[in-house]
């Protein structure tokens, strides 16, 4: 049954509206699995604890994920880190959602911008709606290019 790995920076709240918790340890681990057309098809996604204050976690999730996960909650530093990241793991393709805190506003078409500069511009930005989340990555299990990539068990 083929896993699609996912980096996620973001939050523990988004990533329980995707998947279940089941491990919680330097990174966490969040898993949704269902039956589809051919089969078991699963999610898997690796969150770091402790980034940015700890930087192996975040490696550790990059160099198992095929797929990333950005939630954009500032345009900061901590983000150009993030984006830089993901694309010198040549994860090329994922889903950004903007969220922005405390009323803050948060400019789409800038990050927009940074992630095409980042060499990211096949990232889909998306709302926060777990279950439309699910869709959008179970559709980037089937592109082509990352059949190739998903890990059988």
């Amino acid at each position: 049954m083929p896993v699609l790995n996912i980096a996620m920076f973001g939050s523990d709240e988004l990533a329980k509206e995707i998947a279940k918790p089941t491990d919680q340890r330097d990174v966490h681990t969040y898993v949704h699995k269902e039956n589809g057309p051919e089969g078991a098809r699963i999610l898997s996604l690796i969150r770091p604890a402790k980034y940015p204050e700890r930087l192996r976690p975040f490696l550790n999730a990059l160099s198992a994920a095929r797929v990333g996960i950005i939630e954009v909650t500032a345009i900061d530093a901590t983000l150009g880190e993030a984006l830089v990241a993901f694309a010198s793991s040549k994860i090329f393709r994922g889903i950004a959602i903007i969220k922005s805190l405390d009323g803050s506003w948060i400019d789409e078409d800038q990050v927009k911008m940074l992630f095409k500069q980042a060499g990211l511009e096949k990232w889909v930005f998306a709302t926060e709606d777990g279950i439309e989340l699910r869709t959008q990555l179970y559709e980037e299990r089937e592109i082509p290019e990352m059949e190739e990539q998903l890990i059988d068990y």
